[in-house]
């Protein structure tokens, strides 16, 4: 029932991620801000002016190697569709396993990620990395409601689409989940 795609249309597909899936419907309800998160403390080389400033711009990942999920995940898609709008292919290495694994691997200061804020704002309440907006394009992803345009939509269904909508606006609220509710 809940979804992350690409910003975009759909596809011919019918899909926002060029599945075959022809017979869903995508509601709208957030858009998410991703950032490039990276370690308090690092072992490689990474110009601090980006930290001070809190932002970096998309071309100017292109000089670092960032950790990125592949294309088979909706971010490692959306990534490979930023660089094919802007032109600026990122030096890109595989996740360390499970998100936690590499949440773990960044912390100690041996890579950077591109993630959403979802997954990492607990590491920003014990000031163990930084955040850092991408520009030039700012990167985000929609997250979606999706279900299945043949089947109704039920009582049951009518509650927990409610109440994924207000988890979701706390979240916002504080920080943790952040973007725009739509």
């Amino acid at each position: 029932m809940l979804g992350a795609a690409t910003a975009g249309e759909v596809t011919d597909s019918g899909s926002y991620d060029e599945s075959d899936c022809k017979n869903i419907n995508y509601e709208l309800f957030f858009r998410e801000k991703i950032y490039l998160l990276i370690g308090k403390n690092r072992f490689f080389e990474f110009d601090d002016l980006f930290v001070r400033k809190g932002a970096i711009r998309f071309s100017d990942l292109r000089h670092y190697e960032v950790m990125v999920t592949n294309r088979t995940d909706s971010l490692g898609y959306l990534i490979g569709q930023y660089e094919k709008e802007t032109g600026f292919y990122l030096k890109k290495c595989q996740p360390h396993g499970q998100l936690m694994t590499t949440l773990r691997h960044v912390t100690e200061g041996h890579g950077m990620l591109i993630t959403p804020s979802s997954s990492f704002f607990h590491l920003e309440k014990n000031d163990e990395v930084n955040a850092i907006d991408i520009v030039e394009p700012r990167l985000y992803r929609d997250v979606f409601l999706v279900s299945c345009r043949d089947k109704p939509v039920t009582n049951a269904m009518s509650k927990v689409i409610e109440k994924i909508r207000t988890i979701t606006r706390q979240e916002n609220e504080n920080g943790h989940w952040r973007g725009s509710v739509v």
